[in-house]
């Protein structure tokens, strides 16, 4: 690993890309997530997922302990 990819990555909210990943029950699956809010003191970053139905899969059914 390079020295720039050890670097962390900067975003900005608004931000978002998709995530793929696969779960026994149900598949490959997949959601997109947004940068929701920056902490500039402590430098961290709150993610949300941004489409209403991919929240509700997450939150109802909770088949990716990732978004849980």
């Amino acid at each position: 690993m390079t020295e720039e990819e050890k670097q962390l990555p900067e975003w900005n909210v608004g931000q978002n890309w998709l995530y793929t990943f696969i779960t026994p029950q149900f598949g490959e699956d997949s959601a997109r997530l947004v940068v929701a809010e920056i902490d500039n003191a402590s430098g961290e970053y709150v993610f949300g997922i941004l489409l209403e139905r991919e929240v509700q899969c997450y939150v109802v059914i909770n088949h990716n302990l990732f978004f849980g």
